[in-house]
């Protein structure tokens, strides 16, 4: 079974042709902090939505890349800085 970052929906991390250590650490890395935010971005879509079915990670790079950037700015400081609401 592979890991989410694995998807090929998502960060297709398999793909990557590389042997460079320092490249494939930078990479992974990377996607680490996007998988965090995305994660913190899908809660926050699940806590708003009227749904029992929570988004798979794929609809919320969907839903997220037909925002504006400022949108997703919102989210990226709202994940490093707290909420609205704090």
């Amino acid at each position: 079974m592979h890991s989410r970052p694995d998807d090929e929906r998502v960060f297709n991390q398999d793909s990557i042709q590389s042997c460079d250590f320092d490249y494939l650490s930078n990479v992974f890395g990377i996607n680490r902090i996007a998988y965090n935010i995305l994660s913190y971005i899908r809660q926050d879509m699940i806590s708003k939505s009227q749904s029992k079915r929570h988004p798979s990670f794929s609809a919320v790079q969907d839903t997220l890349n037909s925002k504006r950037l400022s949108h997703v700015f919102r989210y990226i400081v709202m994940y490093y800085l707290g909420s609205e609401d704090d």
